[in-house]
């Protein structure tokens, strides 16, 4: 219960933070796209490399077989139909052997296909969201500018510079009808 507690609020306090701050929103679906893609790059590597590995293997029982069969009919026509015979059934093991891994390697074929396929798709979504988050952070930039400049505008008033001009005409008004009339209450006690 504390735990789901701590949770919610660390939740809610990330949930803040992104909110004011979309760029960590995309930079993280970015990584996890990413991830994702790295991830499915290994997957794809290692199914590759077990198809290559079948391929290589396929192709020495298929040189086996055929140096086996080369080998027996030598020996069977030199007249040594035992030693051929020994020779034809190591062929024949050579050849279920062959046809063992031709099975594995039709479904590892399928499989590096599909792991390929998946892998592209993966890279195509990633460099689209990549697209997306360029963007959506021009489009960000921009609103923030905005936002800022409406901001700005609104702090400047015509009408607290008009009432600001008005009071300052007022006070020299004020202080000129004061020197007009120290002025003449200087005057009258000098004339006087």
């Amino acid at each position: 219960r504390f735990t789901r507690a701590i949770r919610g609020f660390f939740g809610r306090f990330l949930t803040g933070i992104e909110q004011r701050n979309p760029e960590i929103l995309l930079e993280n679906a970015v990584q996890d796209e990413l991830d994702n893609l790295k991830k499915l790059q290994v997957a794809a590597a290692r199914t590759m490399a077990y198809e290559k590995m079948l391929t290589s293997d396929a192709a020495e029982k298929q040189k086996a077989v055929t140096v086996k069969e080369r080998q027996a009919r030598e020996l069977a026509t030199r007249g040594q139909r035992e030693a051929a015979l020994q020779v034809v059934q190591q062929k024949q093991e050579a050849q279920a052997s062959l046809q063992e891994i031709e099975g594995r390697l039709v479904e590892a074929r399928s499989n590096s296909e599909e792991m390929e396929k998946a892998f592209r798709e993966q890279e195509r979504r990633y460099n689209d969201l990549v697209r997306e988050r360029a963007a959506l952070m021009e489009e960000h930039q921009r609103s923030k500018a905005l936002r800022a400049a409406n901001e700005a505008r609104s702090n400047i008033s015509l009408s607290d510079s008009s009432r600001d001009l008005e009071k300052a005409r007022q006070a020299i008004r004020q202080s000129s009808f004061e020197a007009q009339a120290v002025g003449e209450l200087g005057t009258s006690e000098t004339e006087r």
